[in-house]
């Protein structure tokens, strides 16, 4: 399985170095201007125009270490995406992962990466959004962009909940 390494800042002295699914991910690019999104979670920096499609940005940095990220335009981003099943049909779900500083593709046996994604499941009581996995150029930790995917989708939700709780219970309206 070939991965994208890259150097995210967790405000340690040292980057972390994470890894993503080279097959989840559409393209590297580079981070444009950001319109913040009230309401929205706090890893969900923003939106931006990717080639003409308005995405989420998202703090990996957040989500998987729980330490926020200044993601600013320039910096690079993942375009990722995952199927979501929803009532019976799958859905292509795109978001930019932000990501630091992209350093390389590497590669990682198949069975070593699924291995790692269930051992830092069983630690992490099954919601783990990272696994430490040993590659050619050290340890990385591998995100998971399905979980990640599906934690923010989560968030958004619970945080359009919280605004909005009359309009979307069905209550009466302004």
């Amino acid at each position: 399985m070939e991965l994208i390494v890259a150097e995210l800042d967790i405000g340690s002295s040292e980057p972390a170095r994470v890894a993503v699914e080279l097959a989840r991910t559409r393209e590297v690019l580079r981070l444009g201007p950001m319109t913040p999104v009230p309401t929205a979670p706090p890893s969900f920096v923003g939106a931006m125009n990717a080639g003409g499609q308005v995405l989420p940005v998202i703090d990996a940095s957040l989500l998987a270490f729980g330490v926020a990220s200044m993601p600013s335009p320039g910096e690079s981003g993942l375009l990722t995406w995952v199927l979501e099943h929803r009532g019976g049909r799958a859905i292509e779900v795109n978001c930019v992962l932000y990501v630091g500083r992209v350093l390389e593709v590497t590669r990682a046996e198949d069975a070593l990466v699924s291995a790692a994604f269930a051992a830092a499941a069983t630690a992490g009581g099954g919601g783990s959004l990272v696994a430490p996995l040993e590659v050619d150029i050290g340890e990385v930790q591998l995100l998971d962009v399905v979980a990640l995917v599906q934690r923010i989708a989560r968030d958004v939700d619970e945080a359009r909940r919280r605004a909005f709780p009359a309009v979307l219970s069905g209550g009466p309206r302004a």
